[in-house]
């Protein structure tokens, strides 16, 4: 994982399904991710295959654009109730490799690299269903609650605390990146 600067890595890349409605993400990373990155809006950060024949070239699996955000929380131990955030603006893994656990994966590393850094709280906003069993399969929690059935055009803001350990929360821990198991190869 590391941050983007040179965007062209990602011309050939797709993270739409085939025939979906909605290309956002791919319009997003094609179009929009470098005038973010020049304006300082945003960070994007790639997660990469470095291809063994080729030490120069790179293999883009996915991508996730960092912004700062806030939270307000509710808690008697904590004076201010806006705490700081990073936002994930854009977050999305390359279709070939979908139901592989690179999103989790790549979800994880950014929670480390976050932590790290002091920062305690994700946040996100999505549009769709099935996105969301996503995230909660990834410790996120919807704000204010658990979420009814999303609206065409209808915004979710979960978060994330990485103070508070989930059970499924970090693959990382296994000792494996989950692409790399005699499994699964490219």
């Amino acid at each position: 994982m590391r941050p983007i600067k040179d965007f062209t890595i990602f011309d050939d890349f797709f993270c739409c399904p085939l025939g979906a409605k909605e290309t956002d993400l791919d319009d997003f990373i094609h179009d929009d991710a470098r005038g973010y990155y020049e304006r300082e809006e945003a960070v994007t950060y790639g997660l990469f295959y470095d291809m063994p024949e080729n030490e120069l070239k790179s293999y883009p699996l996915g991508f996730a654009t960092l912004q700062q955000d806030t939270i307000q929380i509710e808690s008697k131990k904590i004076p201010d109730k806006n705490m700081p955030a990073v936002k994930i603006a854009r977050f999305g893994i390359r279709r070939e490799f979908h139901g592989l656990d690179f999103g989790s994966t790549f979800l994880a590393m950014i929670s480390q690299l976050m932590s790290h850094k002091g920062w305690r709280f994700i946040t996100l906003n999505i549009y769709c269903r099935p996105v969301v069993r996503f995230y909660e399969k990834n410790n996120f929690i919807a704000l204010g609650g658990k979420p009814a059935k999303l609206k065409p055009a209808e915004q979710l803001t979960m978060y994330l605390d990485m103070w508070k350990p989930g059970p499924q929360r970090d693959p990382l821990k296994k000792g494996r990146l989950p692409f790399l198991s005699p499994k699964r190869s490219l």
